[in-house]
């Protein structure tokens, strides 16, 4: 099979000079945002100023990691506060279901960890988006 199953919505045969080129069509539709895992960094610096770098932070990578192959590390900072992050989506899904995905991942952590917390991470089946006020590599 050209396209993995349940990946694809349909396929384009392109045939010339010989040649035979297949194109996968990219589901656009609903990511799956199942809840595997979710950790809080309930640390010391809920200050006014962590919210803003961290919201920062927090609303880059749900712009730019669909515009990053699904794979982006970023960091923000003021005089004296730095916050790190880093975000992914499955290469399946569509720009848009990735933001979704993504905004579905910043959610959970707001709703179960608390706007305070300093940090948090959360794994989706479909995305996974983690930021903290250390600097981390997941690789």
């Amino acid at each position: 099979m050209i396209c993995p199953k349940g990946v694809c919505r349909g396929l384009i045969v392109k045939v010339s000079l010989c040649f035979v080129t297949f194109f996968c069509i990219a589901v656009s539709g609903y990511p799956n945002v199942t809840v595997l895992g979710l950790a809080c960094n309930q640390g010391a610096d809920a200050s006014e100023s962590w919210r803003h770098v961290k919201f920062s932070v927090r609303s880059t990578l749900i712009e730019f990691t669909p515009r990053f192959l699904g794979n982006y590390y970023m960091s923000a900072s003021d005089e004296t506060l730095t916050c790190y992050g880093h975000a992914t989506c499955k290469m399946v899904l569509s720009n848009d279901d990735c933001v979704f995905c993504l905004q579905m991942a910043d959610l959970t952590i707001t709703r179960r960890c608390g706007v305070a917390a300093v940090g948090g991470q959360a794994t989706l089946e479909d995305c996974h988006l983690r930021y903290e006020n250390y600097r981390f590599d997941e690789g």
